[in-house]
C-alpha cells in the first residue's frame, strides 16, 4: 500500500504541478507547439449557461473582486458559457490565491489559466479535452489510458462518433500534460485541449441604404448570366452549400423550396432547427446572395438558380465566445449530414472570423477546427473534396484572419462597384488583404435578405420598401459570391475536385483594380489585395466544363476527371499562361473523360512516368472502356495502341509517402518573407531538401537545418525566402527509394 501511495501522490503533482514559465506543448499536424503559462487572464466556464442565477451569482462575486475584472460589460441574458477575468493594473495577487477564490463554486465548471503561444498569441482553455481516434474507440479505451488522473467524465460526441470530450477535475490544471500523453499513445488523430475562441461575423452594422432593384450590380459584375446558361444545360444536379452561421430563415419568403432543414446536427446551438432568432440576419443574407429564387417577384435574386442550402446553425448574432470544438463540430456535421442524408455537399461558406484572446488567428491556434477543415477538403464529396470558402475580414489590416488563413480555404477579400480592392467601406471598416488571398469578389452596398419579422433592423441596413430584405457592405457577402460560384462550377461538372475548383476561380478572375498584378504566380499574375482578381462566373464555368492541362510540371500521383474532355498541351486555352504540360519522370498521371482526351503539341511524358487516359462511358471515373498509354519516349509521340485494360497494372506510389497532394505543402506561398515547407513521412527514411531557382542554380543553403533522417511523423523547415529576388523557385523533397516532390515557391 505505501509503494501504491507514493505512486498516486507523483503522479497527482506531476498532473497539478504548474511553475511560472514552465513550457507545456501540444499537438498541431504532428508538430510540438509551445506554450506558457500566462498569470495575469483566467478564463472561467460556466457550469450551466442556461441558470440566469449562476450568471448573477458569478457576476456578483467577480463584482467583488478587487485583483481580477471581467473584461467588458456583461448581459447575464446572453447564456454565455465563458467568462474573461483580467488582472487589474498594479496587483500582484498569487495567481492560485485567484483560482482558489472561485474554485469552490458549484456553478463554476472550470477557472484555468491563460496560455501564450507563438507570435503573443494567448489560448484559453477549460477543463475539457478533445481526443479523436485515428480507427474506432471506446470510452473504455480512454479510461484505461487516464489511469492515475483525476477526471470528472468521459463523453462520446453525439455527432461525430470517433470524437470524446474528456473533462479534468478542477484540481488536475495541467490539461496539456494529459493531452499530450493521450496524443503519444497512439491511439488518437488529434489530442488537444478544448481552446476558447472568439467568433465574430466578417460583416460590418453600419452600413448605407439604397433601392433594392438598382443595387444588383453584383450580378452583373461578376458575369453571371453566361454560368447560368451554361448550369441549367446541364442535366446535373445542383451541389449544395452548406451555410455554417447563425442560422437562415427557411420560413423566408424568397427562400421557398431552397433551405433544406429537418436533420439531425443542423443547429448546434439548441439541438432543434436551424431558424435564427429574429435579429440574427446574418445568415439569412449569405443564403439569399447564395440562394434566392429568381424571377418570382419577391425582393433579390440568388447568384445560383437551383442550388440549395444547408444551415448549419453554429452560433448567435451577439454570443460571440464559443470554443474550438463548437466550430469543428459545425464542419464535422455538414459531412455526416452529407453523408446519411445522401445530401451533394460542394461548398461550405465560412463567412466568419475566429481569433484567440488577444485578436490573433493562426491556424494553429484551432487544431480541432483545422483537423475538420482539411478532412472536409480532402475526403468530402466522396473524396473528391468540399470547396472551403472563406471571408477575408474586415479590419482594414494586412492579414488574414482564421480560417480565411487556413491553407485549404479560399480567401475572399471584397471588391467595389468600380472593381477596385475595397479598402474602406462606405459604412466604416474595410478588407483585409495579405498573403494567402485566393480572389476578390463584390462586397459593397450588396442586398440581401433579412429575416422574415425583424423589425429591429438599423435604417442603415434597411431597403426602402423591401421589409424583408437589407443592404449593407463586408466581405461576408463576397464569400458568399465565390461560393455561389463555386456551385455553379460543380454542377457544370460534377468531377471536379475541391482544388480544381479553386483553381479555375482564380485562373479566370479578371485583373481589375489599381493595384498592380506584379507577382507572378500559379494561375497568372496576383496581388496581395485581390489576390488573382475580381472573380468572373461566365469564364469560370466555361473552363469548367472541360479539363485544361497547361503550363504544369506534375512530379506526383494525380488523377484528372472530366466530364466532356480533357486536353492538355502548350496553349490548349488562353485563360492559363503558355507552357508545356509535363509528367515528370517517376510521377504516376491518370487522365479520365467522359468524350474525348486530346493530347497536343507541348504535352511530354518523362522516362518512368506512369501515364494513361481513358475515356469512359459513365461520370466522374467509373466503368472505363478503354485507355492509352505513352510510348516509352520522354516526347510527344504517343503509341496510338487501345489496350485492353484487366491486362494494364498501374504502378503503386511508394508506401513511404502518403500519395495525398497535402501531404507536402508550402505556406505562405506565395511570399515576401519566411516560408515553411511541411512534410509527412509515414516509415523512418533519409530524406533531401533542395531549393532551385527556374534555371536550375541550387539554393538550398537558404533552406534552415533539418533532420535528414527522421522518423516517421511531420516536419516543418523555415526556408528564408526574405532573401530571394521576387520570382518563382523550386523547393523538392527526395526520399530514399527514388521519390521526389517538388513544389512551386512564389517569391514577390
Amino acid at each position: 500500500m505505501k509503494h501504491k501511495l507514493i505512486l498516486f501522490v507523483l503522479i497527482v503533482l506531476m498532473i497539478k504541478t504548474n511553475v511560472k514559465g514552465q513550457t507545456f506543448y501540444y499537438y498541431f499536424k504532428g508538430e510540438k507547439i509551445p506554450v506558457t503559462i500566462n498569470e495575469d487572464k483566467l478564463l472561467v466556464r460556466i457550469q450551466n449557461p442556461t441558470d440566469r442565477s449562476a450568471h448573477s451569482r458569478f457576476l456578483t462575486k467577480a463584482n467583488a473582486d478587487r485583483d481580477f475584472e471581467l473584461s467588458a460589460q456583461i448581459d447575464i441574458n446572453e447564456n454565455r458559457e465563458y467568462y474573461i477575468l483580467n488582472r487589474v493594473a498594479g496587483s500582484s495577487k498569487n495567481v492560485a490565491d485567484e483560482i482558489a477564490y472561485y474554485n469552490n463554486e458549484d456553478y463554476i465548471s472550470s477557472i484555468t489559466t491563460t496560455y501564450k503561444a507563438m507570435d503573443n498569441a494567448i489560448i484559453g482553455v477549460s477543463n475539457e479535452i478533445i481526443v479523436k481516434f485515428k480507427d474506432d474507440g471506446s470510452i473504455e479505451k480512454i479510461k484505461e489510458l487516464l489511469a492515475g488522473i483525476e477526471y470528472i467524465s468521459v463523453e462520446q460526441n453525439k455527432y461525430n462518433k470517433k470524437k470524446y470530450s474528456i473533462f479534468l477535475s478542477k484540481n488536475a490544471t495541467n490539461i496539456f500534460q494529459v493531452a499530450d500523453m493521450l496524443y503519444e499513445s497512439g491511439f488518437f488523430e488529434v489530442a488537444v485541449p478544448n481552446f476558447f475562441v472568439h467568433v465574430k461575423t466578417a460583416c460590418n452594422t453600419s452600413m448605407p441604404t439604397d433601392p433594392l432593384a438598382s443595387n444588383q450590380w453584383a450580378l452583373n459584375d461578376i458575369n453571371i448570366c453566361p454560368a447560368w446558361d451554361i448550369a441549367s444545360a446541364s442535366s446535373n444536379s445542383p451541389a449544395v452549400v452548406a451555410v455554417i452561421d447563425v442560422g437562415v430563415d427557411a420560413t423566408h419568403e424568397d427562400l421557398q423550396g431552397r433551405v433544406i432543414t429537418g436533420l439531425s446536427g443542423q443547429d448546434l446551438e439548441s439541438s432543434t432547427s436551424p431558424n435564427p432568432r429574429t435579429e440574427d440576419f446574418h445568415g439569412t443574407a449569405m443564403a439569399g446572395i447564395i440562394a434566392a429564387n429568381n424571377n418570382n417577384n419577391k425582393d433579390i435574386a440568388g447568384a445560383t438558380e437551383t442550388t440549395k442550402i444547408l444551415p448549419i446553425r453554429a452560433f448567435l448574432g451577439n454570443f460571440n465566445d464559443l470554443d474550438d470544438s463548437h466550430i469543428s463540430d459545425a464542419i464535422s456535421n455538414v459531412l455526416s449530414i452529407a453523408s446519411s442524408a445522401s445530401l451533394n455537399v460542394g461548398v461550405i461558406n465560412l463567412s466568419f472570423e475566429m481569433a484567440d484572446m488577444q485578436g490573433n488567428s493562426t491556424p494553429s491556434l484551432f487544431p480541432l477546427t483545422e483537423n475538420e477543415i482539411q478532412v472536409a477538403f480532402a475526403a468530402g464529396r466522396n473524396n473528391f473534396g468540399i470547396v472551403i470558402v472563406a471571408a477575408a475580414g474586415n479590419d482594414a489590416v494586412n492579414q488574414l484572419p482564421y480560417p480565411a488563413n487556413s491553407m485549404e480555404a479560399l480567401a475572399v477579400t471584397a471588391s467595389t462597384t468600380a472593381d477596385d480592392f475595397a479598402s474602406s467601406y462606405p459604412s466604416g471598416g474595410g478588407s483585409n488583404f495579405g498573403t494567402g488571398v485566393g480572389v476578390s469578389a463584390p462586397g459593397v452596398g450588396i442586398v440581401s435578405l433579412n429575416v422574415m419579422g425583424n423589425t429591429s433592423l438599423p435604417n442603415s441596413l434597411s431597403v426602402t420598401n423591401f421589409p424583408n430584405a437589407l443592404v449593407g457592405d463586408g466581405n461576408s457577402s463576397s464569400a458568399a459570391y465565390v461560393s455561389s460560384v463555386a456551385a455553379l462550377l460543380l454542377q457544370i461538372n460534377p468531377c471536379l475536385t475541391a482544388p480544381e475548383v479553386n483553381a479555375i476561380i482564380e485562373a479566370t478572375a479578371n485583373k481589375t483594380g489599381t493595384t498592380s498584378y506584379s507577382v507572378n504566380a500559379q494561375w497568372g499574375s496576383w496581388n496581395n489585395k485581390m489576390g488573382y482578381g475580381r472573380i468572373n462566373a461566365g469564364n469560370a464555368a466555361i473552363l469548367a466544363q472541360n479539363m485544361y492541362k497547361q503550363n504544369l510540371t506534375d512530379y506526383s500521383s494525380y488523377t484528372y476527371r472530366s466530364i466532356n474532355d480533357i486536353f492538355a498541351g502548350n496553349n490548349v486555352t488562353t485563360i492559363f499562361p503558355t507552357g508545356k504540360y509535363i509528367a515528370a519522370a517517376n510521377s504516376d498521371i491518370h487522365f479520365y473523360a467522359y468524350r474525348s482526351i486530346n493530347l497536343e503539341a507541348g504535352f511530354e511524358t518523362q522516362l518512368q512516368t506512369v501515364f494513361d487516359a481513358e475515356i469512359s462511358n459513365s461520370y466522374c471515373g467509373q466503368n472505363w472502356n478503354t485507355h492509352w498509354k505513352p510510348a516509352n519516349t520522354n516526347d510527344s509521340n504517343l503509341n496510338n495502341e487501345q489496350n485492353n485494360l484487366n491486362n494494364y497494372s498501374a504502378q503503386q506510389p511508394l508506401s513511404s509517402f502518403n500519395s495525398n497532394s497535402n501531404v507536402v505543402t508550402i505556406y505562405p506561398n506565395p511570399t515576401s518573407g519566411i516560408s515553411y515547407l511541411s512534410y509527412q513521412i509515414s516509415t523512418t527514411s533519409a530524406i533531401e531538401i533542395k531549393l532551385t531557382n527556374s534555371v536550375g542554380q541550387d539554393l538550398s543553403y537558404l533552406i534552415q537545418p533539418y533532420e535528414k533522417n527522421p522518423t516517421a511523423g511531420s516536419y516543418k523547415v523555415p526556408i528564408n525566402s526574405d532573401q530571394l529576388a521576387p520570382g518563382v523557385y523550386y523547393c523538392s523533397i527526395s526520399l530514399l527509394g527514388g521519390q521526389i516532390i517538388t513544389k512551386k515557391l512564389t517569391v514577390y
